[in-house]
C-alpha cells in the first residue's frame, strides 16, 4: 500500500466505500462494519481511519467528524427503548440536542457490557462532541475508557454512587421506592411482592433499600419478596402463578418497569383476579397506557423533561470546556395512585 496524495476537492465527492477499503487493505464489508459501529479490530480501524483521512471520504457525517476532530454529533447509549422511561427520555433528549443544532446518534447496549463497550468505543472513534449514557450492569471498563478519551459525558438515570469522574443526573430511586412502600403500608398492605428484571442493577438495589427502610420506619410486621422474572412473558406468568400459589397471596405488587406491568395485568386477568379490589398494583415506570386501561394502574411519572434539561445543561458546559467538579443531581418524581 502506497501513500497517495490527497484528492482535490472536485474528486473527493466521488470517493466510495470500496476506495476506502482498497486503500486500507480491507474488505468493503469491514469498512461498512466500521462506519456502522460494529466491531472491527484496532489495527483495521486504524487503517480505515487513515484511508478516510487520505482519500477525503465525505459520504458519511461521522467520517467528516473524524477528520475535523469534531462532529456536531452527540452520542446516546441506553440499554433498551422498549421500556417507557427510556423511550420518553430518548425523545426528550433528542429534542434538546436538535434545538442546540446537534445531531443525536443512538446506540443500544441491551444490558450487555461487552456490546456497550464496543459501541461506545466506536462513538469515541467517530469524535462525537459529547455522550449521554444510561450504563449497563457492569460499565466499569467502559467508563475507564471514556475517562481516558476525554469525551464530555453525563451519566443518566442510574446513579453510580462510587463513580466521581462524570456528571450524573438520575431519579432518586431509593426515595421514590420509600414513598411508594410507605403508602402501601399506610393502606394496610402487609405482604408485598416486587418484580424485577435485574436484581444486581444499582437501581434495583437502591429500590430494595428504600423498601426495607420504609418497613423499618413503619414499625409494622411487613413481609416482602423480590422476584427476578425471566425475559419472556410465559416465564413470568409461571413465576407469578407459583408466587400466588405458594402461600398467603401478596396484597400489593410493585413492578420495576412497564413491560412487567403489562405482563402482570394479563396474568391477573387470566386468573380472574381483580385489581385493585383484590390486589394493589403499581409500576415504577410510566407506561403510556397507565391511565387508559380500566382500572388505571398506579405508576411513577418519569420526569423526562427535567432529566433531559439538566443533563443537557451539564453536557453543554463540559463541551464548552467547563472544569468545575462533577455534579450529581437527584431528581424527584410524582407518584400517581390510580384506583389504588
Amino acid at each position: 500500500m502506497t501513500d497517495a496524495p490527497h484528492k482535490p476537492p472536485a474528486q473527493r465527492s466521488k470517493v466510495r466505500i470500496k476506495d476506502v477499503a482498497l486503500e486500507a487493505g480491507v474488505s468493503v464489508g469491514t469498512v461498512s462494519h466500521y462506519l456502522n459501529g460494529r466491531f472491527v479490530s484496532e489495527e483495521r480501524s486504524r487503517r480505515i481511519r487513515k484511508a478516510i483521512d487520505d482519500l477525503g471520504f465525505t459520504s458519511n457525517l461521522l467520517a467528516r467528524g473524524m477528520r475535523r476532530q469534531s462532529s456536531s454529533v452527540i452520542g446516546l447509549c441506553v440499554p433498551f427503548t422498549i421500556f417507557s422511561n427510556f423511550s420518553q427520555l430518548v425523545n426528550a433528549l433528542e429534542e434538546r440536542v436538535s434545538d442546540a443544532n446537534y445531531e443525536l446518534m443512538q446506540v443500544l447496549s441491551r444490558q450487555d457490557p461487552g456490546k456497550e463497550f464496543r459501541r461506545i468505543r466506536k462513538l469515541v472513534d467517530f469524535r462525537v462532541d459529547g455522550l449521554l449514557l444510561v450504563p449497563s450492569l457492569e460499565p466499569q471498563d467502559m467508563l475507564d475508557h471514556l475517562h481516558k478519551s476525554g469525551v464530555p459525558t453525563v451519566i443518566l438515570n442510574r446513579l453510580m454512587p462510587d463513580e466521581h469522574r462524570f456528571d450524573q443526573v438520575a431519579l432518586d430511586h431509593e426515595k421514590i421506592m420509600y414513598e411508594v412502600a410507605r403508602e402501601f403500608i399506610r393502606r394496610g398492605h402487609r405482604h408485598l411482592l416486587f418484580f424485577v428484571h435485574w436484581p444486581a442493577l444499582i437501581v434495583t438495589q437502591l429500590r430494595i433499600e428504600g423498601l426495607r427502610r420504609a418497613i423499618r420506619d413503619s414499625g409494622e410486621d411487613v413481609r416482602f419478596e423480590v422476584l427476578a422474572c425471566g425475559a419472556h412473558e410465559h416465564q413470568f406468568d409461571a413465576q407469578f402463578g407459583a408466587a400466588l400459589d405458594a402461600g398467603p397471596r401478596p396484597t400489593g405488587i410493585i413492578l420495576s418497569n412497564s413491560r412487567i406491568a403489562a405482563w402482570t395485568l394479563k396474568s391477573l386477568r387470566r386468573r380472574g383476579i381483580d385489581y385493585p379490589a383484590s390486589m394493589s398494583v403499581l409500576t415504577l415506570d410510566n407506561p403510556d397506557w397507565a391511565d387508559v386501561v380500566v382500572p388505571g394502574i398506579s405508576h411513577v411519572a418519569q420526569p423526562s423533561d427535567e432529566i433531559s434539561a439538566r443533563a443537557w445543561q451539564l453536557l453543554s458546559e463540559r463541551i464548552e470546556g467547563s472544569a468545575k467538579p462533577p455534579q450529581r443531581i437527584l431528581v424527584d418524581a410524582e407518584i400517581r395512585y390510580l384506583d389504588f
